[in-house]
């Protein structure tokens, strides 16, 4: 009964990986039954590679002229 506690948090991690599985399984089916479509992000770090992107592009076309 010493590694009692050894025991119990084994069961609750492989419980968890178990449905951890599961839920990756159910959801691997679910995304061959619908399609899925990307939107247009919209986090800070999206729009901070969208200006960048503007500036390189605007900085490679005064290049070009």
């Amino acid at each position: 009964m010493e590694n009692l506690d050894i025991v119990i948090l084994t069961t609750v991690v492989t419980i968890l990986f178990m449905v951890f599985i599961l839920a990756s399984y159910r959801e691997m089916r679910n995304m061959e039954k619908n399609s899925w479509e990307a939107g247009k992000e919209t986090s800070g770090r999206a729009a901070l590679l969208d200006l960048l992107s503007e500036i390189l592009d605007k900085n490679q076309k005064e290049i070009k002229k």
